[in-house]
Formats: structure tokens, sequence, C-alpha cells
């Protein structure tokens, strides 16, 4: 290997008279042998390897890699740990290269040389660390890139599905956040936690993270709080809260907002059971182009101090200052045991006895105000 002391792995191939077959290569005779690595030097990719021939040491040596370059590093690179056993090279020239790594193997255990590795399919690629962390490429196209076995990404060929596994996750993007979370202590191994779907929408991509103008949340919503679903809206992003919704797990609903237009193409139907309750601020306009039907076992009406009540037994009562009916002018009379008197001696005055007759009364005939009610005008 001599004929490489000139050689720039950047500017290209050596000159011919100064390739590895130059006449004036020396042999040696290469030496493999058996090391473990016992010093990484992650600064400069190199290791410090003890042979287990006569314990001897190589310091700074390389490892080789299946691919890698010059160019901006690029490759398939890793670093080993220290305890990695391995074969060490020695080349049959050591003038102008030195030792260097060439591969890695197991330890033979009571036998068996797998060494803790998983079990694979022939064609099957695995790369992982002793903390769990892995990536499977499987023949049939699998994919399964993870962390641990509740959190990882499994891509399926088969009608090109992506299922991902976690107890938490998140997805961050400029648009906006969309999380799943389970609210367990780190030392809490429970099964039963309480969980939260949030999904935080942005008008703009450079609106803050905080107080989007769009937030859903869907699951518990922290100890004690009987709210399973809630959603808010605001002018815009960090600006005011416009609407809100709420519904509990008891199917009530709290919808608060600025101003509700609805319009129904087709037949609008409403069926409540219980209580019906209209508080409004301002005044009601209700308008019908067909007619208009209200049916009750009772009504009641009140406006400005009048109460206008209609029984279940045909029976209506108002109770008002003064009632006017079709724009009347003249106190309507009472129907009192005193005017019922009053009547019948005018009656009498009328018609009077059979023989002999008295002359009829001339003029209008006119209740005392005594007998009139002045609050009902006709």
């Amino acid at each position: 290997m001599g004929g490489l002391k000139n050689f720039d792995p950047i500017s290209g191939t050596p000159e011919r008279s100064e390739s590895i077959a130059s006449s004036d290569a020396v042999s040696y005779g290469a030496l493999i042998e058996f090391g473990r690595v016992v010093t990484v030097n992650v600064k400069d990719f190199t290791l410090d390897v003890r042979v287990l021939n006569g314990e001897k040491a190589k310091f700074d040596i390389t490892f080789m890699s299946p691919y890698c370059s010059q160019i901006q590093g690029e490759g398939i690179n890793f670093m080993p740990e220290v305890g990695s056993t391995c074969w060490v090279c020695t080349p049959s020239d050591d003038k102008y290269s030195k030792a260097f790594v060439m591969g890695w193997t197991m330890v033979p255990e009571s036998g068996k040389n797998r060494g803790g590795r998983q079990f694979l399919n022939p064609g099957d690629l695995h790369f992982s660390t002793r903390d769990g962390n892995f990536v499977f490429l499987r023949r049939g196209g699998i994919v399964q890139i993870g962390s641990t076995a509740l959190c990882q990404r499994v891509y399926l060929p088969i009608r090109n599905i992506i299922q991902d596994y976690a107890e938490n996750y998140e997805l961050h993007a400029v648009g906006g956040d969309l999380t799943w979370t389970v609210a367990r202590k780190e030392e809490d191994g429970g099964g039963h936690q309480m969980c939260l779907f949030s999904l935080a929408a942005k008008e703009f991509s450079d609106d803050p993270n905080e107080d989007t103008i769009g937030l859903l949340k869907f699951g518990s919503h922290g100890e004690g709080n009987d709210t399973i679903l809630s959603l808010l809206t605001r002018d815009s992003g960090g600006g005011t809260q416009m609407t809100s919704l709420e519904v509990n797990k008891a199917g009530e609903i709290t919808w608060t907002f600025k101003k509700l237009e609805l319009h129904v193409e087709g037949d609008a139907k409403a069926t409540i059971d219980g209580l019906f309750q209209l508080i409004v601020g301002g005044a009601i306009d209700i308008s019908a182009v067909a007619a208009m039907t209200v049916s009750a076992a009772s009504f009641s009406l009140a406006a400005g101090g009048a109460v206008f009540n209609f029984t279940g037994s045909g029976f209506g009562e108002i109770d008002a200052a003064q009632l006017t009916l079709c724009r009347g002018q003249w106190p309507v009379v009472r129907a009192s045991p005193d005017f019922m008197t009053w009547v019948s001696t005018v009656t009498a005055l009328l018609i009077g006895p059979p023989s002999p007759p008295v002359p009829a009364m001339r003029g209008p005939i006119i209740p005392p105000l005594a007998h009139t009610n002045p609050k009902v005008k006709v």
C-alpha cells in the first residue's frame, strides 16, 4: 500500500506509477487480530483497541464503514462503544498506513453467536442501540422506526398504510399543533389515566403559538372538571375570544357567541321534553307569511304591568291599569248586584204594571257612574 502515499482522496486517482501495483511495494504479510475497543475518540472518529494476542494496544486507528466519502462526510456513519469486539487488520505494508478495524463480531456465549440481537428473516436489516431504539427494514417493504414498542411508526406497503403507536403524540406545524396527551406521571404505571386531544389552528404562520385563532379540546379537561369537549375562537391570533362551546358528561351544552343567524331551507322542528326559557335583552320580532298557531294548556302574558291569563278551563283573566277595546271611549258597566237592582227598577218604570199604564220615560237611560268600570273602555 506504499503506492498511496501521494494519493489525494478529493483531487482524484493517482498516477499509474503511484498506484497500488507499484513495483517498489514491500510486503510484510497482513495480520488480522481479535480485539476489544478501550477508548473512543468521537472528535476524530478513531479508536484505541487492545488486541487479545499479547494484550497489545493499537492507538488512534480508524474503522471501516460500508460507505463513506470525504465530501461533507456523507455515507453510513456510526460511533462504536467501549467494550465492542472487533477484528483488527494490520496491512501487509504498514510503512504508509496504519492498522484499522475491518469489522465487528460477537463473543460466543454458550456456543451461540446471537448476542442479544433481534430475530430476523433472511433479507431483513436492523439498526439499534442498547437503549432500545431501532430501525427495521424488513423484506416485503415494511419499515419500522421507533424508540420503544409504544413509541414507533410502521410503514406498510399494502394499501400504503402508515401506523403510529404512542402514549403521547405531538404534531407541530407552521399552521398549528395537533396533540394526544396522557396525564401520567413518570413513576405511575397505572393504566387508568386522563387523556386529552387538542387541535390548535392558526390563521397566519406568524401568529403566536399560544392563544391561537381556534382551539378544540376533546377528552379530560382536568381533575374535577366534567367538561369533555370545548371549542373557542378568537378574532385573531392572540386576540379577543369571540365564541366558546362546552359540552359536559351530563349532556349539557353551554354556547356563547356574538351573533347567530340560522337559515333553514326546509322544515324545522324542535322537541323539548323539559322547561324552555327564552330571555331576550332587546325587542322580539316574530313574523309569519302564512298563519301562526299557538296552543298550550294555559297561557300567560305579562307586559308593562298588565297580565293576561288564559286557563285550560276556557276562562281568561286580564289584570291591567286600563283596558281599551277597539279604540273605545266609553266605560263598560259592571254586572254587580247593585247594577242588576238598578236594571230591575228601570225596567219596572219602563214597562209599568198592567193597569193603569205608566207613561214611558223619555230621553236616554244612562247607568250611574257607580255601576261602570273606568278601567275598560269600548
